[in-house]
């Protein structure tokens, strides 16, 4: 009887012994697959983000571009040099006299032009816009309070929100290069205003009627 029971432990022993030995097989199966996954992972990843950055460089690249053109801000002498437009006349252009500035930044055209802001009837300035949108921008700016870098830094000094809905303005669009000889002439006309930085630099051309 004593030598059944020896038996019968060793047969568990053994059944014991192989139960483990073929759990541990399975374990290592299982590692190896799942080692296997996250190589297969680790390389997709890989892959994605080399493809992201074969993406991304030339956009930045591009920005970076635009960037530098924004920067750009163009001389008198380069815009007189465009000669877009000018085999019109004047009275080809969009102008309009003393519109209220909040109906004007939906009507006025995104071409340059020149601009008068009145505030309750006095001129306060005559300006210029000819870069990006031209008269519709530069009005847009005036009435959204985002016009120079001391309205941004909240120092209002011109247009605010408590007077530009009593502000009028007068425009006139052009071709680019006729901008400078409009402005000039405007300041002849109407002076500087107490809004205006500065003067506008001299100009002797004469051949733009100004119509405002």
């Amino acid at each position: 009887m004593l030598n059944n029971n020896f038996s019968n432990l060793n047969s568990v022993k053994n059944f014991n012994e192989g139960a483990i030995l073929n759990m541990n097989n399975n374990f290592k199966g299982e590692l190896s697959q799942n080692n296997l996954h996250a190589i297969d992972t680790v390389e997709s990843i890989a892959n994605l983000i080399t493809k992201c950055v074969n993406v991304v460089t030339p956009l930045m690249s591009g920005v970076s571009s635009l960037q530098s053109q924004k920067r750009h801000r163009k001389t008198d002498s380069e815009f007189n040099q465009d000669k877009t437009g000018t085999e019109k006349k004047p009275t080809d252009f969009q102008y309009r006299k003393q519109i209220p500035l909040s109906t004007a930044i939906y009507m006025a055209e995104n071409t340059p032009g020149v601009y008068v802001l009145y505030l309750d009837g006095r001129v306060m300035k005559c300006g210029r816009a000819a870069y990006h949108e031209g008269v519709s921008w530069r009005l847009r700016q005036y009435y959204n309070l985002n016009y120079d870098n001391q309205i941004r830094n909240n120092n209002s000094w011109s247009v605010t929100a408590e007077n530009r809905d009593r502000i009028m303005v007068s425009w006139q669009c052009c071709p680019a290069s006729k901008c400078q000889q409009l402005e000039y002439k405007l300041f002849q006309k109407y002076g500087k205003g107490e809004w205006a930085q500065r003067a506008p630099a001299n100009c002797d051309a004469d051949d733009w009627d100004l119509l405002i």
